[in-house]
């Protein structure tokens, strides 16, 4: 297994490579709004098998792929969560992970999955 990593401002791009690549991306927030977590390549998906989001205190956020809401996670105080997928969720063709983040504060949050062309 080989590890690379890029940094380049807001993202960190953490590669682990076997028989699948696997992908972790990590974003972070300091306010209120919409965050891009993971946008593929165009003419690519994201498939999705865990999510590790915490935040520095009470905050709601709603995870995406564009329009289409996945879930909605609200935190009552400062808190980390690991969300280990039972199975894939896959966005459709060049569509964005994002998050929409409530309130102020940091939120950060790491995808881990692979990119594909179905």
């Amino acid at each position: 297994m080989s590890v690379a990593a890029i940094y380049s401002g807001g993202t960190l791009d953490v590669n682990l490579t076997n028989s699948r690549e696997e992908l972790w991306k990590f974003a972070q927030a300091t306010s209120a709004g919409t965050l891009n977590i993971w946008a593929p390549p165009s003419g690519s998906c994201v498939h999705i098998t865990t999510l590790i989001v915490s935040c520095s205190g009470a905050n709601a956020i709603a995870l995406n792929f564009s329009n289409s809401t996945l879930c909605y996670l609200d935190f009552n105080e400062k808190n980390a969560v690991p969300i280990s997928m039972p199975f894939e969720l896959c966005g459709g063709i060049n569509e964005v992970l994002r998050a929409s983040i409530s309130s102020a504060g940091t939120v950060s949050i790491t995808a881990v999955g692979h990119e594909s062309g179905d």
